[in-house]
């Protein structure tokens, strides 16, 4: 059962065989184990593991940290993984409407194209300090797992947490009117032809009011999104010739 833990992941375990070729993947979760490899070699690991813990196997991964996993086919036959949080995503947009007490309107963009949040001058007139913050930590979380087009909007609305204000809750409110167009959208994981990574990188010019950068990432592996996000440089911009475009690819 002797498996090393990952120097970057400490809840991933790998399992080499005697030639020191990776055999399985092992990813713990508190009580919860997922694992990847070859069915002969995952069935070989369960029967040891068996002899020193009660467990129960639940079979190909359906659910887990809020995610659900579709396993289907193309037009072409070849298989791939549908991941979705709809669960998730329509308790956000029900609390928020709970909230405010009326539906929002469907918005064809996640934020205000050109505006940038405000901090709000004058702590008295902030708003339900408690609501906003239950509803950006479930849509920060919805959003770092499952959909990277609202990097940008989140990362902004998360800077007022102390004091949002009327303002913020208007962004708020529009971010919802666009989550409400991404039910059953998901990411689609499929095998990979290739195991490179590819990374694509950007940032604006100074355009925070702080005079601050935004940089925005997409990572891929084998073809497929595995991370993305949306973040504010902490060095000032003096010059526009450190911005610009990167794609980077570290080969197998």
């Amino acid at each position: 059962l002797r498996c090393e833990q990952s120097q970057t992941d400490p809840c991933l375990l790998i399992k080499r065989n005697d030639e020191g070729e990776v055999i399985l993947l092992i990813v713990c979760y508190v009580d919860d184990v997922l694992m990847s490899g070859k069915p002969e070699d995952i069935k070989e690991f369960m029967q040891k593991f068996k002899k020193k813990y009660n467990i129960t196997e639940l079979g190909r991964m359906k659910k887990h940290l809020g995610m659900w996993y579709e396993w289907k086919k193309d037009e072409k036959g070849e298989p791939y993984v549908k991941v979705t949080m709809d669960e998730m995503l329509e308790e956000i947009i029900e609390k928020f409407e709970k909230v405010i007490g009326k539906e929002v309107k469907i918005q064809n963009t996640p934020g205000y194209p050109g505006k940038f949040l405000t901090k709000l001058k004058d702590e008295n007139k902030k708003l339900r300090q408690e609501d906003y913050r239950s509803i950006i930590g479930k849509t920060l979380y919805y959003v770092n797992k499952m959909d990277t087009a609202c990097s940008n909007a989140i990362r902004e609305l998360t800077q007022h947490l102390e004091a949002p204000g009327e303002e913020h809750w208007k962004a708020l409110k529009r971010l919802i009117g666009f989550l409400k167009t991404r039910k059953n959208i998901g990411r689609i994981i499929k095998r990979p032809r290739e195991l490179g990574v590819v990374g694509w990188s950007d940032s604006d010019y100074a355009k925070a009011l702080e005079r601050n950068s935004i940089s925005g990432n997409i990572c891929t592996i084998g073809g497929s999104m595995v991370y993305g996000t949306s973040k504010g440089q902490k060095c000032v911009c003096l010059s526009s010739t450190i911005c610009g475009n990167k794609h980077i690819s570290t080969g197998d």
